[in-house]
Formats: C-alpha cells, structure tokens, sequence
C-alpha cells in the first residue's frame, strides 16, 4: 500500500509485523515489532479512518491489525483464526480478502467454510469487539462490498461452486440467498 511518501507491506513475521519504507528511496521509515507464532497472509494492507484519523488494515495468517500510518504503532489487534475450526491448517490460514469498513465497523472473510466476523472498533482504536458471526458470507476471494447499509457478495461453496448473498450490515440478517 502506498499513502504519501511510504510503502507499507506487511511481512508479519517475528522480526517485523508491519513495515514501511520511503517510495523514492527504499529507506526504512518505520517498523512494528514482529508478533511471535505469526504468518504471513495474502491480505494487502488498507487505509480506514476511524474518529477522523486514518489508519493501516493489515492481517497476519492469524490476526487483523490497526496501525498508526505515521510511526508503525500497533493500536489494537483481534485474533481471528481459531485452529479448532480449521484443524486441516494448524498454522494459520489462507486469508485472501481485505476487510470491508464503513465508520467502526470490520467485515472479515476468507472463505473454505470459516465463519465471517462482523467486528467494530472502539471510540479510543484500542480495542476490537466481535458484533456478529456469518456462517453464510464466507467468500473466498474478494468481491464483497457495503452499499447503503447492505454486504453483497457470493459465498463459497467449493472452489467450482458459490451462491450470491445479502446481509444487513448491521445486525448480518439474511436478506437474500440464491444463485
């Protein structure tokens, strides 16, 4: 992700969780402090503004993070994976989708049948709360977008196969599942 003269990526390993460099030079700018267990995801980092200040998105195999852009700062942080669920991948998980944000609310999803969490972040971007669980919204690769209080996108099923859905934003209430 590039914002102002710094690209940051996301190694999210124990030696770096979030790194940034200058765009021109290549000169490191800042480093957060690697997470001990941590993977690497596939997520690309996002800039989300809470309380009028934008912020890094960003996830390990694991973990979704909120960053201060401007000194690396890990603000808050939520534990996603749950290896009890996902016995087959002990380690981590292939998490592919960055997080849909509207005001202080988190959509995570990464598909293979592991529940979608609705999240929302606290007034101080100290804490991370989960508001709801979506057993249905489980997409896989991309694809889910907010639009006047509604998440749309397709779900999966298996890699050949998915339905498209709609949940209130809100409170995840089905408003419609079909091909």
């Amino acid at each position: 992700m590039i914002v102002d003269n710094r690209v940051t990526c996301t190694p999210a390993s124990t030696v770096a969780a979030f790194v940034a460099f200058d765009k021109m030079t290549g000169q490191e700018i800042w480093k957060s402090p690697g997470v001990e267990g941590q993977n690497r995801s596939y997520v690309s980092p996002i800039l989300a503004e809470f309380n009028g200040k934008d912020y890094i998105l960003g996830a390990s195999a694991s973990d979704l993070y909120i960053v201060d852009p401007q000194n690396g700062d890990i603000r808050a942080s939520y534990r996603y994976f749950d290896s009890s669920v996902w016995t087959w991948q002990p380690n981590g998980m292939i998490w592919a989708n960055s997080p849909v944000v509207k005001g202080n609310m988190i959509f995570l999803s990464i598909g293979y049948n592991y529940p979608a969490k609705m999240l929302k972040v606290n007034d101080a971007v100290s804490s991370i709360e989960e508001v709801y669980t979506s057993e249905l919204m489980d997409n896989h690769h991309h694809g889910l977008i907010e639009l006047e209080g509604y998440l749309y996108g397709s779900y999966w099923i298996s890699n050949g196969s998915g339905k498209w859905a709609c949940l209130d934003w809100n409170t995840g209430e089905v408003m419609y599942d079909h091909c």
